[in-house]
């Protein structure tokens, strides 16, 4: 079953209580029960305009997911000493008595206030009345409010400020564990908790030896007959090669490195423990037991798809999100290893009928992502008329001044504007789309398909400060992208929704 069309709220801002946790939690169905109507804070923690009566705000839980929309009915600004009993108990947080509630809140705020233990000044205090305008559990499967998710572009552009400024658009934001260690990872979602209380998501890179295959999971000795890379016997003597030819056309190189399963498994670890709403898998399909695991913690299943085949085996697996990349992505085509080639070219729209009528027939619902050429308010409306319940974009985010975007990449994504993309082997082993250069025209056609080998190879190349010799990866839609801060890049986005 395919979800109802959505209706996107306007943006409300979001009101989070306590840390995320189950605190959080608790006090967000006190409020959407109608157990709690009322709240107090520090005057001195507001950096805008002090709450209003008719304000509105999106109450969110621990994984940022809307839990109501309320409004303000009445405001009362005081010194903390003098608040009553009668404020304190419209709070609905079970304590007995004013004195019980007085320490309960001094403790709390004691916590994260820099003041000495038992001290705490906490002058005047601003108490709101409010009331449940809508219950929205439910509403927002992947607690996005707006429907564009962005994509965990690994590598450097999709930084924590980036994920950041998405969720405040009304978006899901994405971190890319890719290419992180899991310490690295572990500090992005930090920084990113202390940016937002909005949804996010984590994507982590599949190792083909870690990637579930027909009939059942894989090995690191027996790749499946769709795996799409050059067989481990001959894979030696074809990455050697290739690194000799860049050697002698004069592009420095570095020592291939394989696949790290022991460095997949602690990042799954990593994102299982944080409060990231959904885990998204690129490049294989894992094992039964790591999406069990994604699942027990709370958080949804994401697969990709790039084929008919791959949607078919990414709804096996028991996806609760599928998105299908369509051939004018930019960046790393996200093909399931075993299941479909990196080289396939199903249209975008083909793709979403084909998912769509899968999901119909699916025993529970799955909501649907569009990505791939997506870079205006029109491409939206066609995927969204096409069956899409939301859209997935990445290029037209590369500029937008929160993405870690390297400078000169930015350059070419600016003054190249007249050059095609094509797709490539040539700077890690897997078909990936870029902005076309020397290296693509000179070496795509000899380099073999050995990722991730040929990404580390090439890693001293791309870092030359060479444009004809750098990654530049971009969608078909790159010249409509713009420099603006994610939220315009969005607004404009959903220009017609």
């Amino acid at each position: 079953m395919r979800w109802a069309r959505l209706c996107w709220t306007a943006m409300d801002p979001l009101a989070a209580y306590m840390f995320r946790g189950a605190d959080r939690d608790r006090l967000a169905e006190l409020i959407v029960s109608g157990a709690k109507t009322a709240t107090v804070s520090r005057v001195a923690e507001y950096v805008g305009p002090l709450p209003k009566v008719g304000d509105r705000e999106v109450v969110v839980d621990s994984l940022g997911r809307p839990v109501c929309l309320t409004e303000n009915t009445a405001v009362d600004v005081l010194a903390w000493e003098d608040i009553t009993w009668a404020q304190a108990a419209a709070e609905g947080e079970g304590h007995r008595s004013l004195g019980e509630y007085v320490a309960a809140h001094e403790a709390f705020w004691q916590t994260y206030v820099d003041a000495p233990e038992g001290v705490l000044a906490v002058g005047e205090v601003v108490w709101v009345q409010f009331r449940v305008v809508a219950d929205l559990r439910g509403r927002y499967p992947l607690g996005a409010r707006v429907p564009v998710v962005q994509a965990p572009m690994a590598g450097g552009p999709a930084t924590p400020a980036l994920a950041a400024a998405v969720c405040a658009a009304g978006g899901l934001g994405m971190l890319a564990g890719g290419y992180q260690s899991a310490d690295s990872l572990r500090q992005e979602i930090a920084a990113l908790e202390d940016l937002t209380e909005g949804p996010y998501g984590i994507n982590l890179f599949v190792p083909a030896s870690r990637a579930k295959a027909p009939g059942g999971d894989a090995s690191a000795s027996q790749l499946g007959p769709r795996h799409g890379l050059v067989a481990a016997a001959e894979r030696d003597a074809a990455v050697g090669e290739y690194a000799a030819r860049l050697g002698a056309a004069g592009y420095p190189t570095a020592a291939p490195q394989s696949e790290d399963v022991a460095d997949y498994e602690a990042k799954l670890e990593v994102a299982l423990a944080s409060h990231a709403l959904c885990v998204s898998f690129t490049f294989g399909i894992p094992p039964a037991a790591d999406l069990a695991r994604v699942r027990a913690a709370g958080k949804a299943v994401v697969l990709q798809a790039v084929s008919p085949e791959g949607i078919t085996a990414a709804l096996a697996a028991g996806a609760d999100v599928l998105v299908v990349q369509g051939p004018a992505a930019g960046g790393h085509r996200a093909a399931n290893a075993h299941w479909e080639e990196d080289t396939a070219a199903t249209s975008l729209e083909e793709l979403l009928a084909c998912a769509a009528a899968a999901i119909d027939a699916h025993a529970s619902r799955v909501l649907l992502i569009a990505a791939g050429g997506i870079a205006s308010a029109a491409d939206v409306a066609r995927a969204r008329a096409a069956g899409a319940d939301m859209v997935q974009v990445g290029t037209a985010l590369l500029r937008a001044e929160e993405a870690g975007t390297q400078p000169l990449h930015r350059r070419a994504l600016r003054e190249w504007a007249d050059r095609p993309t094509a797709t490539t082997r040539a700077f890690s082993g897997r078909m990936a789309r870029g902005i076309s250069n020397r290296v693509m025209e000179e070496f795509s056609a000899v380099a073999p398909a050995a990722y991730p080998e040929l990404h580390y190879v090439t890693a001293p190349m791309k870092r030359a400060g060479d444009l004809e010799a750098m990654s530049l990866w971009a969608g078909t839609g790159f010249p409509r992208g713009v420099e603006a801060p994610a939220v315009d890049i969005i607004a404009a986005l959903m220009a017609d929704e």
